[in-house]
């Protein structure tokens, strides 16, 4: 497996510059959010891939990129899987890029329009890796620095309209 951070960087730029060109093509839909930009927020190797959050003006999800794209040749677009994250199980959906290729996203926010700047945006990207990826504390179910979405709630579907995904 690649722990390379270029390769890594690589990879995210390839997924970026896919939903960057699928902005073009959103900007007069509803759901399209023009206070925010497309970005990625948090990558990091996990596992055999690397984990982190994009934002569009139109949906914010997990998405893993496998770090050995051949892994899994055998999925196609729409299959779902589950993972097995710090915090509890998460269902991803596969896609894949033209640029990027394979990847699984899974939604946090669709759509964005209760964002009103970028940086609202990726700090709740920020705060939702952290309760994703960090193991959980025994007696903690929140942060103990302020009034912050638990872990509980945000697994739950605490931030995520079921009614679209990104």
């Amino acid at each position: 497996m690649d722990a390379d951070p270029s390769a890594m960087a690589a990879r995210v730029d390839a997924l970026l510059a896919e939903f960057r060109a699928a902005d073009a093509r959103m900007r007069d839909l509803p759901i399209h959010n023009p206070a925010l930009t497309v970005e990625a927020v948090g990558f990091r190797p996990w596992e055999d891939t690397w984990a982190g959050v994009v934002i569009t003006p139109w949906f914010m999800n997990v998405v893993l990129l496998a770090r050995d794209p051949a892994a899994w040749a055998d999925r196609y677009p729409g299959n779902k899987s589950t993972w097995q994250l710090p915090a509890g199980p998460c269902e991803f959906i596969f896609g894949v890029g033209e640029a990027c290729g394979p990847y699984q996203s899974c939604s946090l926010y669709s759509p964005m329009g209760q964002f009103g700047d970028p940086d609202t945006a990726r700090q709740v990207a920020e705060e939702a890796l952290r309760l994703l990826f960090e193991p959980p504390a025994e007696d903690a179910d929140a942060a103990p620095d302020g009034p912050q979405m638990s872990r509980r709630a945000f697994l739950a579907g605490g931030g995520r309209d079921r009614s679209h995904h990104g």
